[in-house]
């Protein structure tokens, strides 16, 4: 711990959620931006925003379930 900062786990997990999701809009902004002024063919079909939001939620719950039984399998130690 770097700064000694003591945060609940649950409020853990929420902020990581949180800021992997605002980084997935500002990608998808920036898809949409490129679509729109560059012709980058970055938008492939009418779904593609929102599978790539849905895999990133899957992605994030993933690694944030992974962490929490690594984290119950220390407090049995």
């Amino acid at each position: 711990n770097y700064l000694n900062l003591k945060f609940p786990k649950l409020l853990t997990y929420y902020l990581a959620l949180s800021i992997i999701n605002f980084g997935a809009v500002i990608y998808e902004i920036g898809e949409w931006v490129g679509d729109k002024y560059f012709d980058a063919n970055n938008i492939i079909g009418l779904f593609d925003t929102t599978e790539d939001m849905i895999f990133n939620v899957i992605g994030a719950l993933f690694i944030i379930s992974m962490d929490f039984v690594v984290y119950k399998i220390n407090q049995r130690k």
